[in-house]
């Protein structure tokens, strides 16, 4: 019993030489067929044929002629060239410079008005055409934060230290976490709707004016401290009075290492002075690292609870993030602080 193989009616170059092979032993061409997987017509064009398919010249597509394909060719190079192009700006500040990578020409149309400087005149939809052949696909790009490699490098560091609990730097169950975080009445979670049958849902809409409400929060272990703050912008005295003030006791604590990220009421000179003078130890932070402090767990978790309350004005979104603020177990605040 001949063991069968399945070409899937194309033959390649060991198919052909196994049709050779078998054909030269006197065998049906039904059977080679049968044992290719591959219909009876084919295995006959390839026994009058002395070339493999490999070696074979490949057929042009009817009505282009050799001249056309060349000069397609050289104009998805170009395309290839254009879609690769990057630049590289440098951005120079007071303290450093910034240098950002940027493509060229981003779009399939700027790409087009590139090709009409070089004398080809098509559209943005041949473009994308020729890029999806030449096996170039379209892809969502990250949004990330600018980091240079100093920044990535202090990312990675902090990380380390507060994995392995590093005790030289800061002992992780005398850490104190902040951050502020803005509430709003809108409806954001609430994607079903429980109707009857032929009652259409009600649709989700934005509500831009819908109540808004910042808190300031500081967590720990054994600790939590929340405070809700007025309308209106935070600057460096309000962030001092109304945020640092009713917690400062636990705050210079013996022991205790303060961390704020490097927002501007927490970085500047006053507020460093403010925590200077009543000897508050501050945690250094690497900058653009929102993602490391680990009251931002805490904080989607909150709005989980507070969005499922569906408070509707100021003052009921205010009780809603006390009340569910209040209702987080210590235990779950405690596991996200010691990792």
């Amino acid at each position: 019993m001949h063991r069968q193989l399945n070409f899937r009616g194309r033959v390649n170059d060991v198919g052909f030489h196994l049709i050779q092979e078998w054909h030269s032993q006197k065998q049906p061409i039904a059977e080679i067929a049968r044992r290719l997987g591959i219909a009876r017509s084919t295995v006959r064009s390839h026994i009058q044929s002395d070339t493999p398919p490999s070696q074979r010249a490949k057929p042009q597509p009817p009505g282009v002629s050799p001249a056309k394909i060349a000069e397609m060719s050289r104009r998805r190079q170009i395309v290839k060239h254009a879609a690769s192009a990057k630049q590289v700006i440098k951005r120079h500040a007071k303290r450093s410079t910034r240098v950002y990578v940027r493509k060229l020409y981003p779009s399939t149309n700027a790409i087009s008005r590139y090709l009409r400087t070089h004398g080809y005149n098509v559209s943005p939809s041949t473009v994308r055409r020729d890029l999806i052949v030449m096996g170039v696909r379209a892809r969502r790009r990250r949004t990330v934060p600018y980091l240079n490699p100093h920044m990535k490098a202090e990312r990675v560091r902090q990380c380390r230290d507060m994995l392995n609990g590093n005790t030289l730097r800061f002992d992780k169950n005398k850490l104190l976490f902040s951050d502020e975080k803005r509430f709003d009445s809108d409806d954001h979670s609430h994607v079903f709707d429980w109707v009857a049958e032929g009652v259409p849902t009600l649709p989700r809409q934005h509500d831009t004016n819908s109540s808004k409400i910042m808190v300031w929060g500081v967590i720990g272990v054994n600790y939590r401290h929340l405070v809700v703050l007025k309308a209106g912008s935070i600057d460096a005295a309000r962030y001092q009075s109304e945020c640092l003030q009713p917690a400062i006791g636990a705050l210079r604590a013996p022991g205790v290492i303060f961390m704020q990220d490097n927002a501007r009421p927490h970085s500047s000179e006053s507020t460093r002075r403010y925590l200077k003078r009543r000897h508050v130890v501050t945690l250094q932070w690497p900058p653009y690292s929102p993602d490391l402090n680990p009251i931002e767990n805490l904080w989607a978790y909150l709005t989980q609870r507070v969005s499922a309350a569906a408070p509707f004005g100021t003052e009921a979104l205010a009780a809603a993030i006390v009340q569910e603020w209040n209702m987080i177990p210590q235990a779950y605040i405690d596991a996200l602080v010691v990792f």
